[in-house]
Parts: structure tokens; C-alpha cells; sequence
């Protein structure tokens, strides 16, 4: 006996700018989560300066208060 299953092809492409919001990342445990900005970053001279394109990246502060251990 020989089945043959037909599957559709489905685009599973996921786009997002964080131009108008963090696109639902959440931290689904840790102690520190991803946060939406634009501009430079809290801690000087680490992160990028802007975005690459738009006003808003996503970034995780590992400056402090981070410590050995933290998970995202």
C-alpha cells in the first residue's frame, strides 16, 4: 500500500522593525529581558549608536546590574 500526503507549502517568514513595538519578545524566564530603544544605549560606549534602520533595535543591557550567572 502506498499513501501519498499532499502538504501545502506555508511561509513562515517572521518580520519585524520594533518600529512600532517590541514585536511580543518576552522572556519566557530569566532575570533580564530585551528592551526596545533608540539612540544610543544606557551605558557608554557599548551597543550600537542607532539603529541600522529606522529609530528602534532591540538590546539586552549585559553592563550592569548584570552579574555572573544572570540568564535572559
Amino acid at each position: 500500500m502506498l499513501l501519498v500526503l499532499a502538504v501545502a507549502a506555508v511561509d513562515l517568514t517572521f518580520t519585524c522593525t520594533f518600529e512600532a513595538d517590541d514585536c511580543s519578545m518576552t522572556a519566557l524566564s530569566g532575570n533580564f529581558t530585551w528592551s526596545r530603544h533608540s539612540g544610543t544605549t544606557v551605558t557608554l560606549d557599548t551597543g550600537p549608536s542607532a539603529a541600522f534602520e529606522g529609530l528602534y533595535y532591540a538590546y539586552i543591557e549585559a553592563s550592569f546590574p548584570r552579574v555572573p550567572g544572570d540568564v535572559a
